[in-house]
C-alpha cells in the first residue's frame, strides 16, 4: 500500500452533536455555513463540521497513540521537555516575535527533515516550530450533513461509498431537512454554592470566605438564569466528508494514520457534559504490513524519538 489518496468517510451521531459558534441570549448557536442552492436562488446556513475541529481532536490522538508506542519499548522512564510535548499535541506556536519564514539554508532543511522523520505525528500533521512552518501532509474537508439541502454538495462523495448498506442509508437521508435535524437541548447551570452551603450545615462545618468564593465582594449576588439552550445535530445524523493526501506518506506514517482515526470517537464542543460521541464508517481496513511497518519504526527508533521530546523544539532547529 503505496497511499490512499482519498479517503471518503461518514460520521454518525451517536449523542447531540454541538459544534458551537456564538452565543445569543441564553442559547449556543450551532457552527455553520451558508451554502448557494442554485436551483433555488437562495442561500442557506448549514450546520457543519469544518476540518479544523477533526484536525484538532485527531492530532491529539495520534500524539497518544505515538507516545504509548514509544513508552513500550523504553526501558526506562523518560524526561520529556514540555515545549516538545505540547508542540506534538497542539502543532506548535510561533513566538509573537518571530515570523514563518521559508526554510532555505540546508542545514535548517536538513534538521527539520530529520525531525520530522522521527516525530510521524508532526510530519503527517503539520507544525509551527520557532521561525518555520512544516506544511501538512494530509487535508480534513468540512463534514456536510447529509440531508435534502446539501444533496448537490455530497452526492458524489455517497457514490464512493462502496458499503451497499451504507450508501443506502446516505441516500434516504437526502429526502430529510436539515431543520428536522437540528435541536435545542435544554440544559441547567449548578448552583455550588447552595449545595456548599446545604453540605457545610448538614456536617456542623463552618465555613468562611463565601464572598469571596461567590466573587461578588459586598455587594448582592448578581442573578443567574440557570436554564440555557445548547444547538446541536440530532443523534442519528450522518455527515460526509473526506481526507486527501497531499504528499505521499510513508508506511509507517500510515500505520499511525490508521490506528489514529480507529480511535476516532467524538468531535464538537461539550463533548464532557454528553455531546458529540460518534461512530465513523467507511473507513478502509489498512494493510497489516503498514501498521507492522509503524510499529517496527517506532520500536527500532525509540531511543532517538525519546532524545527529540527530551529536547526543547527550539532546538531542533538550531540545534
Amino acid at each position: 500500500m503505496i497511499g490512499f489518496k482519498e479517503m471518503v468517510l461518514v460520521l454518525e451521531a451517536k449523542e447531540p452533536l454541538s459544534y458551537g459558534e456564538e452565543t445569543v441570549g441564553i442559547k449556543m448557536l450551532a457552527k455553520r455555513t451558508n451554502l448557494y442552492l442554485p436551483e433555488e436562488g437562495k442561500i442557506i446556513a448549514v450546520p457543519v463540521i469544518l476540518g479544523n475541529a477533526i484536525r484538532g481532536v485527531l492530532r491529539d490522538i495520534m500524539a497518544e497513540t505515538f507516545i504509548e508506542e514509544v513508552l513500550d519499548h523504553l526501558e526506562e522512564k523518560p524526561e520529556w521537555h514540555a515545549g516538545a510535548l505540547i508542540t506534538l499535541f497542539s502543532g506548535g506556536l510561533l513566538r509573537g516575535e518571530e515570523r514563518a519564514e521559508r526554510v532555505t539554508a540546508a542545514d535548517i532543511a536538513n534538521k527539520v527533515a530529520d525531525t520530522m522523520k522521527k516525530l510521524l505525528p508532526l510530519s503527517i500533521m503539520g507544525c509551527a516550530l520557532p521561525g518555520v512552518m512544516v506544511p501538512s501532509k494530509i487535508k480534513i474537508t468540512v463534514f456536510y450533513p447529509v440531508c435534502k439541502e446539501t444533496g448537490a454538495l455530497v452526492v458524489d462523495l455517497i457514490e464512493k461509498v462502496e458499503n451497499a448498506n451504507l450508501k443506502n442509508k446516505l441516500k434516504k437521508a437526502l429526502d430529510q431537512s436539515i431543520e428536522d435535524l437540528i435541536i435545542d437541548v435544554q440544559m441547567m447551570r449548578k448552583d455550588d454554592i447552595i449545595k456548599i452551603m446545604q453540605l457545610t450545615k448538614a456536617r456542623g462545618i463552618k465555613i468562611t470566605g463565601l464572598q469571596e468564593a461567590e466573587g461578588t465582594g459586598s455587594q448582592e449576588r448578581p442573578t443567574v438564569q440557570m436554564l440555557f439552550y445548547r444547538q446541536a445535530l440530532a443523534p442519528g445524523t450522518l455527515l460526509i466528508g473526506k481526507l486527501t493526501e497531499l504528499m505521499p506518506l510513508s508506511q509507517e506514517e500510515l500505520g499511525l494514520l490508521f490506528l489514529s482515526l480507529r480511535r476516532l470517537s467524538a468531535v464538537g464542543g461539550a463533548v464532557a457534559r454528553g455531546f458529540g460521541e460518534i461512530a465513523i464508517h467507511n473507513l478502509p481496513d489498512p494493510l497489516e504490513e503498514a501498521l507492522d511497518a509503524f510499529r517496527t519504526y517506532v520500536k527500532e527508533h525509540a531511543k532517538e524519538i525519546s532524545e527529540y521530546l527530551a529536547q526543547s523544539p527550539e532546538s531542533w532547529i538550531r540545534g
